[in-house]
């Protein structure tokens, strides 16, 4: 399979839905679902539902043990907020998630073991009041 150049920083992609959705599809990158290009005005729009500025270290990853954890900022995750469709109002309850997920996985945290052979496990959020604006009247 030859190596695809994908852009590591900025909004610089597929010009088109069907254009990013086949990019994805392509590379197994994704679930099958419907995925929103997300455009600067998109991503911008989901950046002013919060007060923390987008380049602000949210959290770090390592999805496996022999691959280097990476960080996460406020404006990668709102990328993603906006490719799985999320709307702005959403955003605050996204990014104290994608903070908590990321301290949960920490070697500090003691409830992040490491699994056996046979064991899965998930996490589970549930947010149970209905996100609003904050009014200043």
């Amino acid at each position: 399979m030859p190596a695809i150049e994908v852009p590591v920083a900025g909004l610089i992609g597929p010009d088109s839905e069907d254009g990013l959705q086949q990019l994805f599809l392509e590379n197994n990158w994704t679930d099958k679902l419907p995925i929103v290009l997300p455009t600067r005005e998109r991503v911008d729009a989901m950046l002013k539902a919060t007060s923390h500025p987008p380049d602000e270290i949210v959290g770090h990853l390592q999805p496996v043990e022999f691959r280097a954890a990476w960080e996460y900022t406020v404006e990668q995750v709102a990328v993603n907020a906006v490719m799985a469709g999320a709307r702005p109002q959403y955003f605050p309850v996204i990014l104290a998630l994608a903070a908590a997920s990321s301290a949960s996985t920490s070697p500090r945290c003691t409830c992040a073991g490491k699994p056996g052979p046979t064991a899965c496990g998930a996490k589970l959020s549930v947010a149970s009041r209905p996100t609003r604006a904050c009014s200043t009247s």
